[in-house]
């Protein structure tokens, strides 16, 4: 049994992110955008938390 694919990303513009893989990605079917409200998080914030995310999908060993 194959596992499910996953992508995790991070993006400076979520939305046009998202729907460029929309049109090119068909394995898909939920987002889970993270968004902030102030502008301390910066992106070496952003690039460390997409390194843990993957880093633990990949631990998971669910996709």
């Amino acid at each position: 049994m194959s596992k499910p694919p996953a992508y995790i990303g991070e993006a400076e513009n979520c939305l046009q992110r998202i729907a460029g893989h929309h049109r090119q990605k068909d394995f898909w079917t939920t987002a889970v955008p993270i968004t902030y409200k102030i502008r301390s998080f910066t992106k070496a914030h952003a690039r460390r938390l997409e390194y843990d995310c993957i880093h633990t999908a990949q631990e998971a060993q669910r996709f």
